[in-house]
């Protein structure tokens, strides 16, 4: 508890912005390819990355806390890989180059998130406490 207490400014702001990213993420049209970075449509970046903030707690309920730190990095690109086949499959633009840009996304906000925001809150630690 004393742990949310000292961050919770920091879980505060990532609450806010995946609020606030989420409502553009959903009002982008699917089949809409109007604005892209480098060649990837903007929608599905946004998308990877509210996916990646989202796998953080899903992630820790998987890894079990005696697995080795390098089975549990697999683990986590593997469910990321899974992640963003998800969300290209559903924004309906799948090919190589948006797969492998949506995987990088995914799996950095993921490490990201769970760095900067489920790890010091103690909400991870209490998930791989319960699950694993």
């Amino acid at each position: 508890m004393n742990r949310l207490k000292r961050h919770w400014p920091a879980f505060l702001l990532a609450v806010i912005m995946t609020l606030a990213l989420s409502p553009i993420a959903l009002a982008q049209a699917v089949t809409s390819n109007t604005q892209e970075i480098n060649g990837v449509p903007a929608n599905m970046m946004m998308w990877a990355v509210i996916v990646g903030f989202l796998a953080s707690p899903i992630i820790s309920a998987l890894n079990r806390q005696a697995w080795s730190s390098d089975l549990k990095a697999a683990a986590t690109f593997a469910w990321c890989v899974i992640a963003a086949l998800g969300t290209i499959y559903f924004t309906g633009q799948f090919d190589a180059k948006n797969l492998s840009t949506t995987i990088l996304f995914t799996f950095f906000t993921a490490i990201g998130s769970y760095q900067g925001v489920w790890k010091p809150s103690g909400i991870a630690g209490k998930i791989e406490g319960k699950t694993g």
